[in-house]
């Protein structure tokens, strides 16, 4: 454990490392005229490169990590935004390990078109954009919406339904692949020994599922959990931009520039607050070094009980 969490460590480091000299690259533009056409060149100064690093290097030994482009504290920022994210990826979390777990306990439950077909479904759904399905759902919400059925909100950040909107949305992706991880755990334990000596015994298929298949699988499973985590924070930029839910990811997609710009844009009019950047990406990147720590926390105690 310990050379693993030393690893971990020196992966956070590099990482962070990689995102602070991308952060600060310069984006000068030098313009060239030829005949009735004027263009930019992107160029990069070594020097002003490293001038930039050596002021952000300092500023930290002086105990800040900068302040936004109104002035506040990047900390400040961080703290209002991230606090609205964690909330949600939480309950996306248990979102798509509850329904998941239940979906995979119905397709090795039964055997029966139901159960083929929800197989089917989840495994169609995980073959389909991330997008297109998020956009489908709030269309057919829409739809829904003007066929009578009780209004509520749909986007933003303030109202409870909103936020329980976009968890859903953003639980529906790693919902199928959770499902999937535990559906094809659950059948590799099918044929085992103990299995049958149950079944001879007349044990009940729903206990031998519950009991004894899910416990013995359970550190495969909590292995998927770092995975289905990375596949929420791949979707958690859509979700908060097509519901407007003013999140540390759309924060972080701000700070690029990206929202106040067009195709035409030129790379020097961004408006592009490097420390912000590299503050939230920072913290999205300890949040994935921190569940992957946790899982692999969780299947040492859960191996070592199964084994006691």
């Amino acid at each position: 454990m310990r050379i693993f969490l030393l690893q971990q460590l020196f992966l956070w480091v590099c990482m962070v490392v990689v995102v602070v000299l991308i952060a600060f690259l310069p984006r000068d533009l030098v313009f060239v005229s030829e005949e009735y056409e004027t263009y930019g060149i992107a160029t990069m100064n070594m020097q002003l490169y490293g001038e930039r690093l050596s002021e952000y290097v300092a500023m930290i030994g002086a105990g800040s990590l900068g302040e936004n482009r109104y002035g506040t504290s990047v900390l400040v920022d961080l703290h209002l935004y991230a606090s609205r994210s964690l909330q949600l990826i939480g309950i996306a979390s248990i979102i798509a390990i509850f329904i998941g777990t239940a979906k995979a306990y119905f397709d090795t439950r039964y055997k029966g078109i139901f159960a083929r077909s929800s197989r089917k479904i989840g495994q169609g759904m995980q073959a389909l954009p991330d997008f297109f399905i998020i956009i489908v759902v709030q269309m057919v919400v829409l739809w829904l919406f003007r066929q009578g059925f009780p209004q509520f909100s749909l986007y933003g950040n303030e109202d409870l339904s909103s936020f329980l909107f976009a968890a859903v949305l953003l639980s529906l992706f790693p919902s199928m692949y959770f499902a999937n991880i535990v559906a094809s755990t659950l059948e590799s334990e099918e044929g085992s020994f103990y299995l049958i000596a149950a079944k001879g015994r007349g044990v009940k298929k729903s206990v031998l599922l519950i009991k004894h298949q899910l416990a013995n699988a359970l550190p495969s499973i909590i292995q998927q959990i770092p995975i289905m985590f990375m596949y929420l924070l791949s979707n958690l930029l859509m979700v908060e931009f097509l519901t407007s839910f003013r999140g540390a990811m759309y924060r972080t997609y701000q700070a690029m520039g990206f929202q106040e710009t067009s195709l035409e844009s030129l790379p020097n009019q961004f408006y592009i607050e490097e420390p912000v950047i590299v503050v939230y990406l920072t913290f999205f990147i300890s949040l994935g070094f921190l569940v992957n720590i946790g899982s692999r926390v969780m299947t040492e105690i859960v191996t070592r009980r199964r084994l006691s």
